[in-house]
């Protein structure tokens, strides 16, 4: 249950008018709008940071760009965070087993270099206080430029705001890796001899 009340109905032009993003974009007013519609400041605050993150931060590699996100919202424990962002890594093409992993990515083969020091990076910047050591700073810098960096630090940081809105505020999973479908190739077909004829 969450902490505030969920809104149904928005008063006023910016709430109005968030829901109707979320509609869009989501299918309909996903919770963190809903507790958000309660203060029309945070709502244009986040609003404005959202679309100048989706329309300015094209630097890191989207797959790496997810990593981070999925690895900071399960490090923090949102639900919410964790269920969608497994949802957009199924519908943004993300390798299932890499989608199946991020909770156990330092025993799994999944993963290259690159993305295990994204990983790394996103647990440690998570902490409190944040513990971004020497080591992990030298092979950052050997897999990106100071301007992934930057973006990789920001969208952490980003996550972070958005997994302790929504974990402070008690919103849980909408449901939505229920609607990821597993692909066909990894399905285990069932072995029992169920057709099998006396010979």
């Amino acid at each position: 249950m969450a902490n505030v009340t969920l809104v149904e109905a928005p008063k006023g032009v910016v709430p109005r008018l968030a829901f109707l993003y979320s509609r869009k974009k989501f299918k309909n007013a996903v919770d963190p709008v809903r507790a958000a519609a309660n203060h029309s400041g945070v709502l244009v605050a986040m609003g404005t940071l959202e679309t100048a993150v989706d329309r300015g931060w094209r630097k890191l590699d989207p797959t790496l760009r997810w990593l981070a996100l999925q690895a900071t919202g399960g490090a923090i424990g949102c639900s919410w965070c964790t269920d969608f962002g497994y949802f957009e890594g199924v519908q943004q093409g993300v390798d299932p087993r890499k989608v199946r992993d991020v909770p156990r990515w330092r025993s799994s083969d999944a993963y290259d270099e690159r993305e295990r020091v994204v990983l790394e990076y996103a647990e440690a910047a998570t902490t409190t206080p944040a513990d971004v050591g020497v080591d992990l700073v030298r092979r950052l810098h050997q897999h990106f430029s100071d301007a992934e960096m930057v973006e990789l630090a920001g969208w952490v940081a980003l996550e972070n705001f958005r997994s302790r809105f929504n974990a402070g505020l008690g919103l849980h999973s909408e449901g939505f890796s229920d609607n990821c479908r597993v692909p066909e190739d990894l399905v285990v077909k069932d072995l029992r001899p169920n057709d099998v004829k006396a010979g």
